[in-house]
Formats: structure tokens, sequence, C-alpha cells
């Protein structure tokens, strides 16, 4: 699902700031948000779940 969104934010079809502010909100895990080039969150790895 990444690629598929990095992809389309490439081609034009997905603004990336607009992308970038709704995966700041929902991504908690560190792993997932260096895929989208977010930092990190404080204790993220630790009891995080999903908003």
């Amino acid at each position: 699902m990444g690629a598929m969104l990095r992809d389309r934010m490439a081609r034009g079809d997905l603004p990336e700031p607009l992308f970038k502010a709704d995966m700041d909100r929902f991504l908690v895990y560190d792993r997932d948000r260096a895929l989208f080039g977010l930092p990190p969150r404080q204790n993220s790895e630790k009891g995080a779940t999903q908003p």
C-alpha cells in the first residue's frame, strides 16, 4: 500500500502535503512513519494504539 501511495504522490495524483498531514495523524509506529518521511513519535513502539 505504501508503494502505491508514494507512486500516486510522485505522479501528482495525491497532493503530498495533504497526504503527509493525514499520515501524521494516523501512523503511530516509527517504522511506519519512516516510510513516509515523518519524524518519530515519542514512545510510539510501546503500547501504541491507532487513534
